[in-house]
């Protein structure tokens, strides 16, 4: 494999950013001189590192020299750091159409709150009647869920136990290997154990992942929470929220037939060759010191 100096450069950096090193307290631990990485990274510096040096940074960070030479380090393999690639691989595939969301709106959650569809893992039987929530007068069940009707709630691993409900229509889509990726916006109110605090007001997003699970009988799906933006998952938020804007369009942009929606990129595409053809004439012609009389 032939050396690449600027990806071995690059893992240097993207090491140190990720396991959030101190660039002088490295040099000074492998015994290399102050700003020696600091130059390494300048534009048009060529040098290459010393092996030894290239071995030394190996051993500090804990990796072998081949995958520092050779790796990449571009994302962490943290457990932050794959979830947010995982995130932005959403949103790229759903960009390109690739994914196609479809929304699980509230109504349907209410529905299933109420007992006139079935269970589904976003909403637990409880056993006994909790009773319906008092509703601000603005409440519609068009763009937001009870947290708790009668028993029946919202099951959020996120809130432990403290209420929660879908703020707008939550969505869904199929990945490649038939597991399904839901993505909700949560409101809740959490108990902070402070008595003179009571409750404080949060919202943010849960994703969940469900995947089908074969047994002796016919089988299940089952679903496990993926992250939510409250606590650490917060550092989530700007991407999933580039996501969810995203496959909002994704959900509610209008269905046409795939042979249609070419005809029309064809059409519109030899239209714009068209003008493109004579916007160059006129351009020409203009060259030529104005219009011609024949």
């Amino acid at each position: 494999m032939e050396f690449n100096r600027k990806q071995l450069v690059e893992n240097i950096n993207n090491i140190i950013q990720q396991k959030k090193l101190k660039v002088g307290e490295v040099e000074q631990a492998i015994g290399i001189s102050t700003g020696y990485i600091s130059r390494l990274s300048k534009a048009g510096n060529e040098s290459i590192p010393a092996t030894d040096v290239i071995w030394k940074l190996a051993r500090h960070f804990g990796v072998s020299i081949d995958a520092l030479i050779s790796g990449d380090f571009s994302e962490g393999t943290d457990n932050l750091s794959i979830l947010r690639k995982f995130v932005k691989t959403l949103n790229v595939q759903t960009a390109e159409g690739l994914l196609k969301w479809s929304p699980v709106t509230t109504k349907y959650v209410n529905a299933v709150l109420k007992g006139q569809e079935p269970l589904f893992f976003l909403v637990r039987e409880t056993g006994e009647d909790c009773g319906v929530p008092q509703m601000s007068e603005d409440f519609s069940e068009a763009n937001r869920t009870y947290s708790r009707y009668k028993k029946r709630v919202i099951d959020c691993a996120a809130t432990n136990g403290d209420p929660a409900w879908m703020i707008g229509d939550g969505f869904k889509t199929t990945l490649p290997d038939g597991k399904r990726v839901y993505l909700f916006y949560m409101g809740a109110e959490l108990d902070v154990g402070i008595p003179q605090i009571g409750s404080i007001y949060e919202e943010f997003y849960v994703m969940y992942l469900e995947e089908w699970v074969a047994d002796a009988a016919e089988g299940y799906w089952k679903a496990a929470e993926v992250f939510s933006t409250l606590g650490p998952g917060y550092e989530l938020h700007d991407d999933v929220w580039d996501l969810a804007a995203n496959l909002a369009m994704s959900a509610y942009d209008l269905e046409i037939d795939t042979g249609v929606k070419n005809a029309i990129l064809s059409f519109l595409k030899n239209d714009s060759m068209e003008k493109k053809k004579v916007e160059e004439k006129a351009g020409a012609a203009g060259n030529r010191g104005g219009i011609s009389v024949d």
